[in-house]
């Protein structure tokens, strides 16, 4: 039996990391059943059992050792695990995980991930020095990629791919089209700064409220505490009570959930936009870093706002086109998501012939 380590930020109750986790180990059972599949995590007890792997803690240096010199493959996967825009730390555990599989002759992948902000000159040497010698890198959007070439990684075989959690895709879905009295709009935010974005966001809803008042809104955190606190500050700005206040999931199977209720979403968070693509939600993106945009790229979108400007206005017209335009627009995120999710079967067929 052929064993997989897999590291990222795993356990901390992030359901848009733990989507990628999910992602990767489905899409690996899929290929084969004969995988054994060890996830580093913060929570070692709480990720088996939760995925049916097994688990070391991602700080136990023995635990890892141990889970590294039997594996056949080690996979740093998903997210934006190097930048150093939150910490110098974040970047130099993950580089120092592919450095000791490769110190340890493991065959090594850089699967799917979003890279930078870099601006520390010495993370830029580290993450050049660690990544030209894996075994295979792919990236999630044009901007890593390009970052990765502009601080000195010549080779050419970098992947352009997408975010792993496209191996969830889902995007069948039946839309009634138009706003109807029944109809319902998620809403998905997250702290950034000092959070005041939120009062004019609220005024854009509002807006959409006050001409269709029989509106319901749907408020999804995906990060367990800190999403549901500021989904709760905005549901007191909204001039409706046909609100209802979601609960973080653990699962991220169960988020899929969420979205088959939902209409159109507003979110902040990229992976809240990326549900919506793999559901074949309409969405309006807000930006709070360069990765919503490098992703909204990708699809022809842009953002209706940034955390630091948001015209209440724009966000109205973006909604109300949406609303209006829900078949044309999910049969546009379908048609990405299948496609997406092919591309990165393709890359596992690679990673594991």
């Amino acid at each position: 039996m052929k064993r997989v380590v897999i590291s990222g930020y795993y356990g901390y109750d992030n359901i848009g990391d733990e989507a990628i986790l999910y992602s990767i180990i489905k899409a690996i059972k899929n290929l084969s059943r004969d995988i054994e599949i060890v996830v580093l995590s913060s929570s070692p007890e709480i990720t088996g059992k939760r995925y049916d792997v097994k688990s070391a803690g991602r700080y136990n240096l023995p635990e890892i050792i141990s889970a590294l010199k039997g594996a056949d493959l080690f996979i740093s996967g998903g997210g934006s695990l190097i930048q150093d825009v939150t910490s110098l730390k974040s970047p130099f555990y993950y580089l120092s995980m592919i450095q000791l599989a490769r110190l340890l002759s493991k065959k090594t992948i850089f699967f799917c991930q979003g890279v930078g902000p870099l601006n520390s000159n010495f993370v830029r040497m580290a993450t050049l020095k660690t990544l030209e010698k894996v075994d295979l890198i792919s990236v999630r959007d044009i901007n890593s990629k390009e970052l990765l070439e502009e601080i000195g990684i010549t080779r050419n075989d970098i992947i352009k791919s997408v975010d792993p959690v496209f191996l969830l895709d889902d995007s069948a879905k039946t839309f009634r089209g138009g706003i109807a009295e029944d109809n319902i709009l998620g809403i998905s935010v997250r702290p950034w700064g000092d959070n005041s974005y939120i009062q004019p966001l609220s005024d854009g809803v509002n807006q959409l409220i006050g001409d269709y008042p029989d509106l319901k809104i749907h408020l999804i955190p995906f990060h367990k505490g800190e999403d549901e606190r500021l989904s709760k500050s905005l549901s007191e700005l909204l001039n409706t009570d046909k609100i209802k206040l979601l609960e973080a999931q653990s699962h991220p199977a169960r988020m899929i959930n969420y979205y088959e209720e939902i209409d159109i979403l507003l979110g902040v968070r990229l992976h809240s936009l990326i549900y919506a693509t793999i559901t074949a939600t309409p969405f309006v993106g807000i930006s709070y870093d360069p990765k919503i945009d490098s992703y909204l790229a990708e699809l022809d979108k842009k953002a209706a706002g940034s955390t630091e400007l948001i015209k209440p206005g724009r966000i109205y017209e973006r909604l109300s086109y949406n609303f209006n335009n829900q078949i044309k627009e999910a049969d546009r995120l379908g048609d990405f998501s299948r496609e997406k999710a092919n591309e990165l079967e393709d890359i596992l067929t690679q990673i594991f012939d």
